[in-house]
């Protein structure tokens, strides 16, 4: 464990990183039918689960089934539900440390919201600041 802080993106990295990801968020180009919603990413992003991913024996609390989930939910600021909170902390904790840092910069950018429960209200916000103490 080290005591290194996590240090937030610069501005330029930042702004075009949170781009990138609302835009994966945006599925407004097909109708909601499941033919089109197994290959919309955005769907997935959203917790559209496959039912050939079902048949894989892809389990719900694992997040979405979409490399690089948590990532995106923090550069889009978008909050991370209540079921996928584990799977979030495992990915603070992955063996891929290079994607685990990442993440650890984007939350010390913009901070993390997770939900409290399977309700829909109230949602709070947990925001950190753009320096935060992660093992590094």
């Amino acid at each position: 464990m080290s005591d290194k802080l996590a240090t937030a993106w610069a501005a330029t990295e930042a702004k075009q990183l949170r781009l990138i990801a609302l835009q994966l968020f945006r599925c407004d180009e097909h109708e909601q039918h499941d033919d089109y919603r197994d290959q919309c990413g955005a769907c997935v992003l959203k917790g559209y689960l496959s039912d050939s991913a079902k048949a894989d024996g892809y389990d719900e609390s694992e997040g979405p089934n979409y490399a690089g989930w948590a990532r995106c939910y923090v550069q889009a600021e978008r909050t991370v539900p209540f079921q996928w909170f584990g799977a979030f902390c495992d990915s603070l904790t992955s063996n891929n440390t290079a994607y685990a840092n990442a993440l650890k910069r984007d939350i010390a950018t913009w901070g993390v919201r997770f939900a409290v429960c399977d309700m829909e209200w109230p949602k709070p916000q947990i925001k950190a600041p753009h320096a935060t103490k992660w093992a590094v």
